[in-house]
This record gives C-alpha cells, sequence and structure tokens, in this order.
C-alpha cells in the first residue's frame, strides 16, 4: 500500500521552522474522500521531509474525515509547492 499524497492550505513555510523541524514527531491529517491527506498540523516538519526525500516516511496520525476530495479544491496544493521564505 502506498502512501498517500499529502496537501495543505497553506503556501509558505519559513526556513528557520523548517531547519528546526523533528520530522521523528507525527504530523497530524485528516483524510479526505479520495484517499488524500490535508493537514491539520505539521508544515515545518512535511516540508523538512520532503526536501530530505522521506516524506512517504514520515508519521502520520489520521485525526479525522474531510468531506471532500482536496486534489479538486483549489484552497489546498501538495506539500512539494509550499514556498520556504527566509525571514
Amino acid at each position: 500500500m502506498s502512501t498517500p499524497e499529502l496537501y495543505t492550505q497553506e503556501t509558505i513555510v519559513y526556513a528557520r521552522g523548517v531547519a528546526a523541524a523533528d520530522i521523528a514527531r507525527p504530523v497530524f491529517v485528516y483524510e479526505d474522500t479520495a484517499g488524500h491527506h490535508a493537514l491539520s498540523d505539521g508544515n515545518h516538519r512535511a516540508t523538512r521531509a520532503f526536501q530530505k526525500g522521506v516524506l512517504n516516511a514520515l508519521p502520520r496520525t489520521i485525526i479525522g474525515t474531510f468531506p471532500q476530495d482536496v486534489s479538486k479544491d483549489p484552497n489546498f496544493r501538495p506539500i512539494s509547492q509550499l514556498v520556504v521564505v527566509e525571514k
């Protein structure tokens, strides 16, 4: 079984937070009607895991369901599209 694609409503994350993120801690997600995961908490951890190439190994805790397919919702985007900015 493959790991579901991870989506977020955020558009940016700060580089300092990504650098400090502990990818051993799970992210919290909702599972949508198509089986995708929508982040509730953990954008920095997910971005760091994506950058390191270990996003599929990032522990996820499902905390509920989302009533629609987030891949078709313009308010959600794949975690790979988050922009990391300096501050």
